[in-house]
């Protein structure tokens, strides 16, 4: 009998962590598309994923699928050869590693904070 108990616990502590695991899975967020920018939405707020336009002189917009972009995901920009310069909104608060890795004739980036631009020769 006491085997048939330590079973049952098992079992039920076994569906339990299946039930975290599909529950964190489920709510990942969905990979969408706005101009050339692909991005994710996680807790109302964007991540730039990947840039997919020409380059030239770029803007970062302010929100993407009615979120507020907060990051620059890793390598988001990687190779983009043509890009030679960026804004970056005030509320960008992450960029991630090697995000402009390989943005061989990127010159300046301005990035706004507290109502000011703050630009950098590169």
């Amino acid at each position: 009998m006491r085997i048939l108990k330590i079973s049952k616990v098992n079992t039920f502590l076994v569906g339990i962590m299946m039930m975290a695991i599909v529950l964190c899975f489920s709510s990942q967020a969905q990979a969408a598309q706005s101009g050339n920018y692909t991005y994710t939405v996680t807790q109302g707020k964007a991540r730039i994923t990947k840039y997919t336009g020409t380059g030239g002189v770029v803007t970062i917009p302010s929100t993407l699928g009615g979120a507020p972009v907060t990051s620059i995901g890793y390598r988001a920009f990687y190779g983009c050869k043509g890009l030679t310069s960026i804004s970056i909104p005030e509320g960008v608060t992450s960029i991630g590693g090697g995000a402009f890795l390989d943005c061989t004739s990127l010159k300046t980036i301005t990035v706004a904070a507290d109502n000011s631009y703050y630009t950098m020769k590169v």
